[in-house]
């Protein structure tokens, strides 16, 4: 059987079909370099007490999902969670934080400095009473950049300001997405060990595009993760659409998730083949989708697991479905006549 005269559509999963990745999510150090992140917003936890908070909002989430949408397999977004953590965090301090503003003189300041120097003069004032520490030429220079703030109240570092530098409760919407970016980066690549797409991955992409066929991702996954790292791989450019589990609030092998690719694109599942390495998710949600399968063995089962696989498969989705095998997970082979 030759791919590229059967189908029309290529749709891929993403983790262990076209990269290889390992992550250690339940490292303690993870949680502790992560908790030492919060603390920087003013978070009081330690590295223990933030997993376990994380662990019980994933778990209320994904349950309060599942109730609202009436589907088996829910799918939390994750950036929310970060999120949670943040504003419902024990207090350890006022995280006073803001970026680097123009101060309207010319020169550059923090909107925390800014925010924040009336509790300093009062502070000064409880110390030296009527007594007032001498200025230095870095004192003078506080000072000078301060009065400039005041004359422009315009300024970037004024907006910032208004809108509460000193503290994430009164955070706009679009500086909650900007910090929760940030964290889920910071999380990504602390927890990451390994990541890097499979030999021929790219190459079989652009032949693919090069032969006028339409390629798709549809992926079990937390977008805040994958988009960055399908762009860290060089693959981005390749796809027609992305389908990740945490946009869609559903998961493989749910055939919701499948179909809402399929209607939004008006595949024929006769032209439409899944590529995947997981015999459950991807090859159950084709089969559940009268899609045909390819599995890539990337995790070097043995033929008689394979077959196991296969079986509990057939098992639970109540399809005969027999997926195209490339044992030695070769992505390339996809498009090479099958023997």
């Amino acid at each position: 059987m030759n791919a590229l005269a059967s189908y029309d559509n290529f749709v891929f999963d993403f983790y262990g079909t076209l990269v290889d990745i390992h992550t250690e999510e339940d490292s303690p150090r993870l949680w502790d370099e992560l908790a030492g992140f919060y603390g920087c917003y003013g978070a009081g936890y330690t590295g223990e007490e933030l997993h376990a908070r994380y662990d019980v909002l994933v778990k209320e989430q994904a349950a309060a999902l599942k109730a609202a949408s009436q589907r088996s397999l829910p799918e939390v977004e994750l950036g929310r969670v970060f999120r949670a953590l943040l504003e419902n965090a024990p207090k350890k301090r006022s995280a006073i934080l803001a970026a680097p503003a123009y101060d309207g003189r010319g020169g550059r300041q923090t909107a925390a400095f800014y925010n924040s120097a009336n509790v300093r003069q009062k502070r000064q004032e409880a110390v030296f009473g009527s007594r007032r520490p001498p200025k230095t030429n870095a004192d003078a220079a506080r000072q000078e950049a301060l009065r400039g703030f005041r004359r422009d109240p315009w300024s970037e570092a004024a907006r910032i300001c208004a809108e509460g530098a000193a503290g994430p409760e009164n955070w706009s919407e679009a500086r909650w997405e900007v910090w929760t970016a940030a964290v889920a980066n910071f999380f990504r690549i602390a927890s990451r060990r390994r990541f890097s797409p499979y030999p021929n991955t790219e190459s079989t992409l652009r032949d693919l595009k090069r032969a006028g066929k339409h390629v798709y991702l549809l992926s079990n996954a937390q977008s805040i993760f994958t988009v960055p790292e399908i762009e860290a791989a060089g693959l981005y450019w390749y796809f027609d659409d992305l389908f990740i589990s945490s946009e869609q609030q559903v998961k493989k092998p749910d055939p919701s998730f499948f179909a809402g690719l399929i209607h939004r694109h008006s595949l024929q599942p006769k032209r439409t083949v899944m590529i995947g390495n997981d015999m459950s998710s991807d090859m159950g949600v084709a089969a559940l989708c009268g899609v045909s399968g390819i599995f890539l063995n990337t995790d070097h089962f043995s033929d008689e697991e394979i077959a196991k696989r296969l079986a509990a498969m057939h098992a639970e989705t109540g399809s005969k479905l027999v997926p195209r095998i490339i044992r030695d997970g070769d992505i390339g082979k996809i498009l090479v006549n099958e023997d």
